[in-house]
């Protein structure tokens, strides 16, 4: 009886730290979705049929309309019958974009998804953002995205933020990050290939000071569609890894006017230049490309973390969005052939909420890599470099 009442006194200690602290405890397993899988399978466009992209976040334009933003993508010619990507002609351009649509409760078609390209009259495939109209080279990764209602102009606009990427030579990665990039689409409903869109980047930005503020942005209250004076969350990354955390106005944050924006320290909310203050991590091993939500089923925050090269994606909550402490479970092993990382390297796991059915389950995406890229176009490759969906039940 003793040791009986030891461990249930050590059980209840345990968790009233846990709880102290903020953490969340989940237990599970995610699982692939078919169902969701086939929103990324080929469509024959002859030599623009779109073959595989990463990056791979999805922005809610409205109930029935969701953006996604691809990074490097595969375009090229697709060989049904083989089941194989034809690398003959084969282009990437740096980003392309989908706009995956759902039909109302009362129709029992199902989702589609239309990819958007930017294709010159010569049939060359570009990015959809280049920041110099001509060179591949110049070019913003739009990474994230919010819809938001423009109260003088009584329409909706949507916030890009990207990263303002240029060629270098000199760096490992063949390119360096100049600054953040914040683009407001006045007329996001429209075609993505009519969109009227401005430009601006923000200060303090950049490789050169280790800032970017282009990981993830939210309305401050979940599932609320802001205005353009109601303040939002913006998450960046610090020194690589450090979670940074700002609060601004879409009004703001679409002019690049930080001298409203407060941001998160080590003594609460402070205004001024980010550089000079002493901004306080909320979470460490942040990537540049992982997103955050508000589960109301969990009453918590929740992530999906991986780290570049592993095996394994962890899933980390807390009921405190400003706190430290997360929790972390193991939420999915990688599957063979991908858990080789002598052949394959994963990242980039995202969260897509509107992809799930009920409030009992979250919905994730990772994407997988080959390290030799001819290897993309041999029989059996097609679902490298294509997202790759799961759920997870709560």
């Amino acid at each position: 009886h003793d040791t009986m009442s030891i461990v249930l006194f050590v059980c209840l200690v345990v968790f009233m730290v846990a709880l102290h602290s903020g953490q969340v405890q989940v237990r599970g397993q995610a699982v692939p979705s078919k169902h969701l899988q086939s929103l990324f399978a080929f469509q024959e466009n002859g030599a623009h049929t779109w073959m595989g992209g990463d990056a791979a976040t999805s922005v809610t334009l409205n109930a029935t309309h969701f953006l996604w933003l691809f990074g490097d993508t595969l375009v090229g010619k697709w060989n049904k019958s083989a089941s194989q990507r034809v690398h003959q002609g084969v282009s990437m351009p740096h980003q392309t974009l989908a706009i995956v649509s759902r039909p109302p409760p009362s129709r029992a078609t199902p989702w589609h998804t239309r990819y958007v390209m930017n294709i010159t009259k010569e049939g060359e495939t570009h990015s959809m953002f280049l920041v110099s109209s001509t060179d591949e080279s110049d070019f913003m990764w739009a990474l994230q995205g919010i819809v938001y209602f423009n109260t003088a102009t009584k329409q909706e606009n949507l916030l890009l933020l990207g990263a303002h990427i240029v060629a270098d030579s000199t760096s490992p990665l063949g390119f360096r990050e100049v600054e953040t990039l914040v683009t407001t689409v006045t007329n996001p409903h429209d075609d993505p290939l009519d969109w009227s869109y401005s430009t601006c980047g923000l200060p303090f930005t950049g490789d050169s000071v280790q800032l970017d503020w282009h990981s993830y942005i939210m309305g401050i209250q979940p599932d609320a569609t802001p205005n353009d004076t109601s303040r939002v969350y913006v998450f960046g990354r610090q020194n690589l890894t450090e979670a940074v955390l700002m609060q601004i106005t879409p009004r703001d944050l679409s002019q690049c006017n930080l001298f409203d924006a407060q941001f998160w320290t080590k003594s609460g909310w402070q205004s001024g230049i980010p550089l000079s203050l002493s901004l306080n991590s909320l979470m460490d091993q942040w990537s540049a490309e992982q997103t955050i939500a508000y589960s109301s089923k969990l009453a918590a925050y929740y992530t999906f973390t991986m780290a570049f090269e592993g095996t394994t994606i962890q899933l980390r909550t807390s009921d405190n969005l400003l706190g430290t402490d997360w929790s972390s479970t193991v939420a999915y092993a990688l599957p063979a052939p991908w858990n080789d990382t002598s052949k394959y390297f994963c990242y980039a796991p995202k969260i897509h909420p509107e992809l799930a059915t009920n409030q009992n389950e979250l919905v994730l995406s990772y994407v997988c890599n080959t390290k030799q890229f001819e290897t993309l176009f041999n029989p059996g490759e097609t679902s490298t470099y294509v997202p790759v969906l799961l759920t997870y039940a709560v």
